[in-house]
């Protein structure tokens, strides 16, 4: 997986292998400046 955030202060998740955004998550109302995550056995 990929993490992007923009200026508009939303964060985009893509699978690399599908080549597809599979996550939009509307996180600020600012630009995201850093994304920092890791895999949680709890969500799969």
């Amino acid at each position: 997986s990929l993490a992007i955030g923009d200026r508009n202060g939303n964060i985009r998740i893509f699978n690399m292998e599908l080549l597809q955004q599979i996550a939009l998550i509307e996180a600020h109302d600012s630009e995201v400046l850093s994304i920092d995550y890791s895999y949680s056995a709890d969500m799969g």
